[in-house]
């Protein structure tokens, strides 16, 4: 039985992707036979459900989705309803009622006690680069502090401290939040004990199969799109951003924090989400855009680092962010592995829609690693191509000429595929979508002005370069009054930018004043600040 079940996944998966009638009616055949068939409890079952994930996702009309869905209610009683011992093998395999054993940040710990859907237990301190004996200290009462030096670490030293093991989650959890003015010394303290947690679902919505948004008006395929006019769509109108109700921004959140917690990843756009920053854009053929924000204190000097995850018929698809200062940006995509083989280039070019017309971007820049340094998935899968046959190309001349002769021989022989030597060459350096002009302004162009700046006016004196930058700024442009945290945070940056740029424009001092208030509360008009000062 498991040889024929795992059979007819085979014989799906050419089908998945195909829309004539032919096709259509081969899935449902297929789908209706695995109906009947016995669960394996196997990674078959994994597997299994990424399909049906994906023709959840792509289904060709209501009855698919309706065999689809069926599926995975089946899938779900059936783990449930097996006993825990039974599907130890399966955890960190995102079914619905199965564990997911991992390491996670403070902040993303802290809202996952909120949810609902979670038991979480104390798994191990593995492998350890700080010992909880060496990072209490820093957080414990003075007069409990020796109780960190009586030879106990770990899990031992833990229950010292903390009697009712239920409890001992919100001890660390509480420890370490008296931490949260020096964020950088927290995660450094925390995550360098890797303190591994068992996360148990209570309820199915923890699992990859069911954590999607509610979406009743699915986009049904006829086809899946792999050639369009690119520019038309970069250059097609956006909606405006969906009206959230407190509960639908909620779901989003939880939904883009759960898709990468099933995986056992975090990004930082995700983990330190500002809710305020938080924009929905519904799309064509089924596609919704969340795009967010960090709160201040995580934000990063000069640029924005602002995440998204994209939806599909309901389903986290694919995640990601841009690193966007003025009209470049620094652009990172990742497609969930259950949507691989759908219509990867249409989503790519829609994320890239969203970011050019939200922030004014007309520079993309993407990094060697997306498509094969240090990745070797990368050079099998050949994703230089993929950038490549949407407007990408080598930044340095040697590679673009390799690209143009590689490109020449495709055109000749379709059956030609470049050999991964090749590949690898082609990803030793970035490459660029390029909208308008030429290569905008880095912020790390900044960053090294800033760093001569100090080393030739202040000898390398990083206390007295920032105070010293400080006065004459708010001497040229004006004091600003009381500042918050992270108001000053921002006069610090702005006022090392305009002493190592020697910027003394008043409109250029101006702008850099606002960014002060803007950029912790607002990225998006912190962007068009930014703009009209690089012009």
């Amino acid at each position: 039985m498991p040889s024929s079940f795992r059979t007819a996944i085979h014989d799906l998966k050419p089908v998945m992707v195909a829309f004539d009638d032919a096709s259509n009616a081969r899935r449902r055949e297929l789908l209706r036979r695995l109906s009947r068939m016995r669960l394996p409890l196997t990674r078959t079952l994994t597997d299994y459900v990424n399909v049906l994930m994906f023709l959840t996702a792509y289904p060709s009309d209501a009855e698919e989705r309706r065999l689809t869905e069926a599926e995975l209610e089946r899938v779900a009683l059936f783990v449930r309803r097996t006993h825990p011992r039974d599907k130890k093998h399966l955890a960190n395999s995102g079914l619905p009622y199965t564990d997911t054993l991992s390491t996670y940040s403070h902040d993303l710990l802290y809202w996952m006690t909120s949810r609902k859907q979670l038991r979480i237990q104390i798994d191990s301190f593995w492998n350890p680069t700080v010992r909880l004996a060496e990072a209490l200290p820093f957080t414990l009462p003075s007069l409990e502090r020796d109780l960190a030096a009586t030879g106990l670490d770990g899990k031992p030293l833990l229950a010292a401290l903390v009697r009712q093991p239920r409890a001992r989650i919100a001890f660390l959890l509480a420890q370490f939040a008296g931490l949260n003015a020096n964020p950088e010394l927290k995660d450094y303290l925390f995550d360098g004990l890797h303190l591994y947690l068992r996360l148990r679902p209570a309820d199915r919505r923890f699992s990859k199969a069911f954590n999607r948004l509610h979406r009743p008006d699915a986009f049904f395929h006829s086809e899946i799109i792999r050639g369009f006019d690119q520019r038309e769509l970069l250059d097609r109108k956006l909606p405006r951003p969906a009206s959230l109700t407190h509960p639908k921004r909620e779901s989003i959140v939880e939904a883009a924090r759960f898709a990468l917690m099933l995986l056992q990843r975090e990004t930082d756009p995700t983990t330190f989400l500002d809710e305020t920053s938080l924009r929905y854009y519904e799309l064509e053929r089924g596609i919704s855009v969340a795009i967010f924000g960090m709160v201040a204190s995580r934000q990063l000097p000069l640029e924005s680092y602002v995440g998204y995850t994209l939806f599909k018929n309901g389903y986290p698809a694919a995640y990601g962010g841009c690193w966007i200062y003025g009209r470049r940006a620094l652009f990172g995509i990742n497609v969930f592995e259950a949507f691989r083989g759908g219509e990867s280039g249409f989503v790519m070019c829609q994320l890239l829609r969203v970011y050019r017309q939200v922030f004014g971007v007309d520079y993309f820049e993407v990094e060697p690693y997306q498509y094969g340094q240090g990745n070797p998935e990368g050079i099998q899968s050949g994703a230089f191509w993929f950038y490549y046959r949407h407007g990408f190309r080598p930044i340095e001349q040697p590679l673009a000429d390799l690209a143009t002769s590689e490109q020449a021989l495709i055109t000749r022989n379709r059956a030609y595929r470049s050999p991964a030597s090749v590949l690898r060459k082609l990803a030793q350096g970035p490459i660029a979508l390029i909208l308008k002009g030429g290569a905008p302004q880095r912020s790390s162009d900044v960053r090294e002005r800033v760093t001569e700046y100090i080393q030739e006016r202040y000898l390398g004196d990083r206390d007295a370069a920032q105070a010293g930058s400080r006065r004459s700024f708010c001497k040229r442009a004006g004091h600003l009054g009381r500042l918050n945290v992270g108001e000053d945070r921002v006069l610090s940056e702005v006022s090392l930018w305009a002493e190592a740029c020697n910027i003394r424009a008043s409109r250029s001092l101006a702008l850099l004043r606002r960014m002060v208030r803007i950029k912790p509360v607002d990225v998006y008009e912190y962007q068009k600040l930014l703009i009209k000062l690089l012009g």
